[in-house]
């Protein structure tokens, strides 16, 4: 009896373990779980009204890169970029001659120039793609970082008014940092 009882337990747990989710080889809950995606939808689609403003505002600028920065969006361009270059370059002299000390201060949100206002409109009705909140494998993402996947999967339509350089990147910074084009 007492086999039956522990075969019988050991199955459940299996098939607990087996049907739970895994992030970095953690079991259980994961962040994901506990993220609001209806919030996740309802903020993406205040970036778009936040961007279109952004983008009309700045027409005479290229942009290099996009990010979400503690919650805030954050840009820079090309020309932004060259006078933060110069100006550490005119402070810190050598340190700044180096193609990867040039590449970590051009994608450091910390020296962006731009701060994209938040801009609440019903003005444009949006029909986004929300596919990217559907799982993954191994789900581990976080609110910054859905927010960004949504940026990803509705570039052409959010940043169709933006002037961007080929290789445009957008960001999640702080935590996990992943650049995808």
């Amino acid at each position: 009896m007492a086999k039956l009882i522990s075969i019988q337990v050991l199955g459940q747990i299996q098939s607990i373990f087996e049907n739970s989710k895994v992030c970095g080889g953690r079991r259980g809950k994961v962040a994901y779980d506990f993220v609001d995606l209806e919030k996740v939808k309802a903020t993406l689609k205040i970036w778009v009204d936040s961007i279109r403003v952004f983008a009309e505002q700045h027409k005479d600028q290229k942009f290099y890169a996009f990010g979400i920065d503690a919650g805030e969006l954050v840009a820079n361009s090309e020309d932004a970029f060259q006078k933060t270059l110069a100006n550490y370059l005119s402070k810190y002299g050598d340190r700044y001659n180096d193609e990867e000390k040039i590449r970590g201060l051009k994608y450091n949100a910390g020296d962006f120039s731009f701060h994209i206002p938040i801009v609440e409109s019903n003005d444009i009705q949006t029909e986004l793609d929300f596919s990217f909140l559907n799982p993954q494998e191994d789900e581990c993402r976080i609110e910054k970082e859905l927010l960004r996947d949504g940026l990803i999967c509705n570039r052409e339509f959010i940043f169709k008014d933006l002037k961007i350089t080929s290789d445009f990147k957008i960001f999640a910074f702080g935590g996990v940092v992943r650049n995808i084009v």
